[in-house]
Order: structure tokens, then C-alpha cells, then sequence
């Protein structure tokens, strides 16, 4: 399912307000391609996550190429994803409250970004994440550029000045 809906509509007292959830929302599909997204908040209102990919298994093949995030809580957040469902390449995530985070994902590839300025973490992987590759992304001007709790996961050429993760295994 790919849901592009920025907003939804919620009335209870007869007063239309608007509540933000995402920009774009890639959920439980099996392929899909993003190239050229921008997915942003504003500075009125923050969305909990730009750009969200959720419940991918490792059947399918969610790619996201040359896409911009910012302006939300979250700039690109990728949660339950399957073994090597999700690759995330040459993209933006800046000026978030956290840049690029994964939750529960196992074996993606995210290469070649460049997560500037965002007030939190630029890279942030939780511990139920495992075995992903991190190759050549810039991080830079976060408190913490990058957190690594998960295991296995291997970063390389990676530039970054605040913040630790292991060696690859």
C-alpha cells in the first residue's frame, strides 16, 4: 500500500482540524520504486515522519532514490522491515529532530546519503536492528551523528564527528 496523503481530516467538534502523520507511507507492499520524493514538514507543524517504510517483508523491494526529507520529528523513518526489503540511496535527510532511524529492520542498504543539520541524531539504529550496511553517508551537525544499538550492522567509509559504532563484523 503507498499512501502520499499528507494529512488527515479529523472533525470531532465540529471544527476542521488538521492532524499530520506522514508525507509519504510505503506499508506492506512487495515493490516499489521512489525516486525524486520530498517529503517534508513545515515550521508551523512537524510530522512525526516524513518519509515512512513499514512492514516490508523480505519478499518484497521498497527503493528510494534522490529523495529529500525534512522538516518532521522523523526525516526518514524504516520500522519492521524483512531481510534486505529496504535500500535507501543518494538522498537528503536534513533539518529534522532526527535524521534517518531504524527500528526492528534487518539488512537494508542505505548508501551514499547526506543527513545534515537535524537537532537530535543524523543516524539512529535501534536494537532490534540487525545486519544493515551503511556505506559512504555524510553526517553532520547533530548532537549525536550517529547511534548504533543494534548488532551486526556494518558501516563503512561512513563520515561522521560525533557519536560511535563497531566495526563490521
Amino acid at each position: 500500500m503507498y499512501d502520499a496523503t499528507p494529512l488527515v481530516r479529523d472533525d470531532p467538534d465540529g471544527v476542521m482540524k488538521e492532524t499530520f502523520t506522514w508525507d509519504v507511507n510505503v506499508d506492506s507492499s512487495l515493490r516499489v520504486k521512489l525516486k525524486q520524493v520530498w517529503g517534508a514538514g513545515s515550521v508551523v507543524q512537524a510530522i512525526p515522519a516524513s518519509i515512512r517504510i513499514a512492514n516490508i517483508n523480505q519478499d518484497g523491494r521498497v527503493r528510494l532514490t534522490k529523495c529529500i526529507a525534512g522538516g518532521g520529528e522523523i526525516g526518514l523513518l524504516l520500522e519492521n522491515n524483512g531481510i534486505r526489503a529496504v535500500r535507501v540511496g543518494a538522498s537528503a535527510i536534513n533539518l529534522n529532530q532526527r535524521g534517518l532511524v531504524l527500528q526492528n529492520t534487518q539488512r537494508a542498504v542505505i548508501d551514499h546519503n547526506k543527513m545534515i543539520n537535524n537537532s537530535v541524531s543524523g543516524i539512529e539504529l535501534d536494537a532490534t536492528s540487525s545486519g544493515n550496511l551503511l556505506v559512504r553517508n555524510e553526517i553532520s551537525g547533530s548532537p549525536t551523528d550517529v547511534s548504533d544499538a543494534g548488532a551486526q550492522n556494518c558501516w563503512r567509509n561512513d563520515l561522521y564527528t560525533t557519536g560511535n559504532v563497531p566495526a563490521c563484523p
